[in-house]
């Protein structure tokens, strides 16, 4: 099947690339570094940090989404009696699309931190603080139910 880098990502990565080579010269000429925005041509979003919903455009991933489903539909059924195997979808086709799509999530929230307002951010952390911890004798914190989930997971696996 062979599934294709997402252009967003390549758009994503060359943007990087070269902002991170203006930021280190900003900084070796003692400027100080300007803001790394994502890769903006093309797109309805125009930079607006205050329209928070438009601004999921630029680390859209619904092709890195529409190519990994593909991926795994495609490796289960076989395919068509005229088609080849190069139509299955492969286990490292659907490695590509989850690296892909994580990477572009990644992207999406360290570029939403950084231009969190401060009680957005306070409101974010004691909600984090709180899903991390015990927090009265009926619930468990996020660790615990991990922890639970990868004793459930051994108990299966030897069962």
């Amino acid at each position: 099947m062979s599934v294709n880098v997402s252009e967003i990502l390549i758009n994503t990565l060359h943007q990087l690339s070269a902002d991170s080579n203006s930021m280190y010269l900003q900084h070796q000429d003692g400027m100080g570094g300007s803001w790394a925005f994502p890769h903006m041509v093309g797109l309805s979003w125009d930079g607006d940090l205050f329209d928070r919903d438009s601004m999921q455009e630029a680390f859209s991933r619904s092709e890195i989404d529409t190519m990994y489903r593909n991926a795994i539909q495609r490796s289960v059924y076989l395919p068509n009696v005229n088609e080849t195997d190069d139509f299955r979808g492969t286990g490292a086709d659907i490695a590509a699309c989850q690296a892909q799509s994580g990477y572009m999530s990644q992207r999406e929230r360290a570029f939403r931190a950084r231009h969190i307002t401060p009680v957005m951010a306070l409101c974010f952390a004691a909600a984090r603080r709180r899903g991390h911890g015990k927090n009265n004798p009926d619930e468990a914190g996020v660790f615990l139910c991990t922890l639970n989930a990868m004793h459930d997971l051994t108990a299966q696996g030897r069962n």
